[in-house]
């Protein structure tokens, strides 16, 4: 009975949390094309509108997802009055994990490669601030796999703290997209701390999904291993793609160099969905029994079999 009552509370957090998510992008969208109206200039007001069409498309890409049914477990009951089981990782497979893996590789690295030519050529930044952005992401990415993913562990549940690194990482990503100087830049790369801890996370996961399946560990670490390195392979040909399209002059007859980005927070936005739709459980490594398991009378280890009195 308590697993049915989590089980929901589960659904109703998820439920939640796709419509802040639309609600949030549909919104800023709305206040994007304020903004477009009421600029003079034609290039800031064609960009507003490109960010204002990809909040919209990830508005879209969120309702769609948010309508996928849920994955099942091998142990759930498909009869009509049977209740649902209790959401562990094993009810996940690999094939999230993986999707994740994928998304996050594929995004971090082409968005890295891709920065740094965006820097130089779009805001004008010279090699020596390229040395001291560069000292600030070490410093910040040193600073969070020490100090902060500490201070997290002591403060909130595992969830909570996948729910601040996604929220803070797309904050990240628009103050990228909005940078008009190197100065602008600095924020951005002290907020993206809590979006480097996303690889702590998403390493755990895989392993805890790894061992949850059974299946031998090496070969299914060598299967996330091989599904990041497609990421890493692909990604920064395509940011590289999309940057050099994004520079003619195709979008209401200017250019619009921050689709990459918008791109990119699209992608994260995917990434961030897939990630809160994992449970808790899976995070912490915990693999409960099933509801129908732990309450048969006829299970010598179920707590509920009855005991003969002397």
């Amino acid at each position: 009975m308590a697993s049915w009552h989590h089980w929901q509370r589960t659904q109703g957090d998820r439920v939640r949390v796709v419509r802040l998510e639309k609600w949030f992008a549909l919104r800023f969208a709305e206040l994007v094309e304020f903004v477009a109206a009421n600029r003079s200039e034609a290039n800031l007001t064609a960009t507003a509108l490109n960010m204002s069409v990809t909040c919209k498309m990830s508005a879209l890409v969120l309702a769609t997802q948010s309508q996928l049914p849920e994955p099942l477990d091998e142990s759930q009951d498909l009869r009509p009055q049977a209740a649902p089981p209790f959401p562990g990782p094993s009810a996940w497979s690999p094939r999230a994990a993986l999707q994740i893996a994928v998304l996050g590789s594929f995004v971090g690295v082409g968005e890295s490669e891709f920065t740094t030519q965006y820097t130089k050529d779009r805001l004008g930044i010279t090699a020596p601030q390229r040395a001291g952005l560069r000292l600030c992401n070490v410093t910040v990415a040193l600073f969070a796999n020490t100090v902060l993913v500490r201070v997290l562990r002591d403060c909130m549940t595992v969830k909570l703290q996948v729910v601040l690194c996604c929220v803070v990482g797309v904050v990240s990503h628009v103050l990228y997209m909005i940078a008009r100087s190197a100065t602008a830049i600095y924020p951005a790369n002290l907020v993206g701390a809590f979006g480097v801890l996303i690889g702590v996370y998403v390493n755990t996961l895989n392993a805890n999904v790894a061992v949850a399946s059974g299946l031998p560990l090496g070969a299914m670490m060598g299967l996330f291993s091989t599904a990041s390195q497609l990421g890493i392979l692909i990604g920064p040909p395509i940011f590289s793609s999309i940057f050099i399209v994004s520079m003619k002059d195709i979008f209401w007859g200017h250019p619009f160099p921050q689709l990459a980005f918008c791109v990119g927070l699209l992608v994260n936005l995917i990434n961030m969905k897939l990630l809160l739709g994992i449970p808790e459980a899976a995070y912490e490594g915990k693999k409960p029994i099933p509801s129908e398991v732990a309450q048969d009378p006829r299970d010598p280890a179920s707590p509920t079999r009855p005991t003969s009195l002397p």
